[in-house]
């Protein structure tokens, strides 16, 4: 990498960094989301674990991780390696590390993976390029682009669009519609374990996510959120909004051994 696309990768870094920061910092976060669950109701469920996106650090999730403690379930924050910059298929090597710590403190065969934007990506690579669904017992991808962002609508000729797209860090270009890693997620899978797949998003679409159709995926169960910009943007789905976090938690508790 030659040195003006070098600095315009660390600018890239930095900024998202601080865009998620402040997004975070705009506006409270309610003590929870949802109505709570009767006690006792999510017993037996197996652990959530939970994984950020792109830019993100480990508090995206805190008052998902409240909730979910107060509704009797297990959740446990997978902590982005480099802020999710890096080599997806190589940052699902390490959640699935996590995972197998989270079994192994736990005593449960599998755990329910709950992801957030890139995090959906990480945690659909832990079974689709890792093979490891033998330890899953769900996946929930939330505002995640399952078939990849598309820039197609900025033509290259745009001054500096270029240099953005190749001063990407990796992650950011994996998540590219037409990827090859995106090509690899996608292809036919002989996964010998069939694990239910729920994919959360805004149907207007988020902001983020273009186009707003792609966190659609086939054999999943879609499930759209409604709502402005204001309540459902690609931070706000995850942080505030309870119809976002009740669609995660019903996916979960289906697929627990608690309705086994």
């Amino acid at each position: 990498m030659g040195l003006l696309p070098a600095i315009a990768e660390r600018a890239h870094r930095m900024g998202a960094v601080a865009l998620v920061k402040a997004s975070e910092a705009a506006g409270p976060t309610p003590g929870r989301l949802g109505r709570q669950l009767p006690a006792g109701h999510a017993a037996g469920v197996e652990p959530v674990v939970l994984t950020g996106g792109y830019a993100t650090t480990p508090s995206i999730w805190s008052v998902w991780e409240r909730s979910l403690r107060a509704d009797g379930l297990s959740p446990s924050v997978f902590r982005l390696p480099d802020h999710g910059f890096g080599d997806i298929e190589q940052t699902a090597r390490a959640l699935a590390g996590h995972v197998d710590a989270v079994r192994a403190a736990t005593g449960s065969e599998r755990v329910h993976l709950v992801g957030y934007s890139e995090g959906g990506l990480i945690s659909r690579s832990v079974d689709r390029l890792l093979g490891h669904g033998e330890a899953i017992a769900s996946i929930t991808t939330v505002a995640t682009p399952n078939r990849g962002i598309s820039f197609g609508a900025i033509p290259d000729a745009l001054v500096g669009v270029r240099l953005i797209r190749d001063a990407m860090p990796t992650a950011a270009r994996q998540m590219q519609a037409g990827s090859e890693f995106m090509g690899r997620l996608d292809a036919p899978s002989s996964a010998r374990h069939r694990i239910p797949l729920t994919s959360i998003y805004t149907r207007a679409g988020d902001g983020m996510v273009i186009p707003a159709s792609s966190p659609v995926l086939e054999g999943a169960r879609n499930v759209p959120i409604e709502g402005g910009l204001r309540h459902a943007n690609h931070l706000a789905i995850v942080r505030r909004n309870a119809d976002a976090y009740e669609a995660a938690r019903a996916a979960v508790l289906a697929a627990g051994r608690s309705v086994d």
